[in-house]
């Protein structure tokens, strides 16, 4: 119950920053989820080094051992995300990311 609340206030707290942007994303992306973790190992009173394999486990691909199935992390849709908000930061300026951003903002007003 008490690890419900703090992912719902984590996610809430992430919105309200980013929506008064006192942060970046990937900034925000960092800190927040770090600053609940250190907060969930205290509450469930676990080892603070027990979140670094939180970590671990949620960033990069896993194999479950009985089925040999592979489980995708987070890690590969969030640098995707990164990575095109950091290009089209960078390359607003241009025109063709203008004309690209343009018709997929008057695609999604559809």
């Amino acid at each position: 119950m008490i690890l419900t609340f703090l992912a719902i206030a984590m996610i809430t707290i992430f919105i309200v920053v980013l929506a008064k942007k006192k942060l970046s994303i990937f900034g925000a992306l960092t800190l927040i989820p770090l600053i609940f973790g250190i907060i969930a190992t205290f509450v469930n009173k676990v080892p603070l080094t027990d979140m670094f394999e939180w970590i671990k486990t949620g960033l990069f691909y896993s194999v479950n051992a009985e089925t040999g199935k592979v489980s995708m992390g987070v890690i590969s849709p969030a640098i995707v995300i990164l990575f095109v908000g950091t290009v089209l930061r960078r390359h607003a300026e241009c025109r063709s990311v203008r004309s690209v951003v343009r018709i997929l903002h008057q695609k999604s007003q559809r």
